[in-house]
């Protein structure tokens, strides 16, 4: 071991100094700020021998960090999953409703050429709706 020549304590290896990267990093991702607590430790794993501490924090932001990006990517894609079947069933019940008034539907006056009828539908109300109903829709 080595002694200090003035003081006679002895030397630390490490110059005592704190590994400010990885902390940075751990709170950082604590609060997750995504992709800079990820380089804060990373550079903090870095320097952690340089440093002599640390180590523990910049794993820990590095595992946080990644974890955050897996949950953000599996909530991406449950959103949007949602939302394309949300979009789906919406069109599917549109077209049901459609077909349906287009079944119901009377005086009807027809194109032949386009296959497209121009029809009187009556909703609960007795309301008279205008629709364009496909002629193969029609009963």
């Amino acid at each position: 071991m080595n002694y200090d020549p003035n003081t006679g304590e002895p030397l630390n290896k490490y110059n005592n100094k704190t590994n400010g990267y990885a902390i940075a990093g751990f709170v950082l991702a604590i609060l997750q700020f995504g992709i800079l607590s990820l380089i804060f430790s990373i550079i903090g794993l870095a320097k952690s021998d340089e440093y002599g501490n640390g180590k523990g924090f910049a794993i820990a932001g590095i595992v946080i960090s990644v974890i955050h990006f897996i949950v953000i990517i599996l909530v991406t894609i449950l959103v949007v999953n949602l939302g394309v079947n949300f979009i789906n069933w919406a069109v599917t019940e549109t077209e049901k409703y459609h077909d349906n008034m287009c079944l119901n539907s009377y005086d009807c006056e027809c194109d032949d050429f386009t296959k497209k009828c121009q029809c009187i539908y009556l909703d609960s109300n007795e309301y008279k709706h205008f629709i364009t109903c496909d002629i193969n829709k029609l009963p």
